[in-house]
């Protein structure tokens, strides 16, 4: 019985169960944050990518849309798109925001 005692004292020694619990931490917990925090990486810059990529396809097409229509696209997109966006978004998207944005962007594409 008393060896039982000795044998169950030494497993509960705080410098093992101290030990125990590091290497558990180390070689199952960490590993698994780890890949965890990998794949929330992954699909964030997948998902960079992808709108980089639909962005450049936009400003590409609105670009060779201005080149059709014969306007000026510099204008167009440092000064009069920014315009229409902002009271679009300052209005909170009020039926005469809208209105002046579809106009904007009609009279932008109209010579296509």
């Amino acid at each position: 019985m008393e060896e039982a005692c000795n044998l169950i004292g030494a497993w509960i020694e705080p410098k093992l169960i101290i030990l125990a619990l590091i290497a558990l931490i180390s070689s199952g917990a960490f590993p698994f944050f780890l890949h965890k925090y990998k794949v929330k990486r992954e699909r964030e810059e997948k998902l960079f990518d992808t709108r980089k990529e639909e962005y450049q396809r936009y400003f590409k097409i609105m670009k060779n849309t201005a080149r059709l229509a014969g306007q000026e696209y510099g204008e167009f997109m440092t000064k009069t798109l920014p315009e229409a966006s902002r009271s679009l978004y300052e209005e909170s998207s009020s039926p005469g925001s809208v209105v002046n944005y579809q106009k904007v962007m009609h009279e932008f594409n109209e010579g296509v």
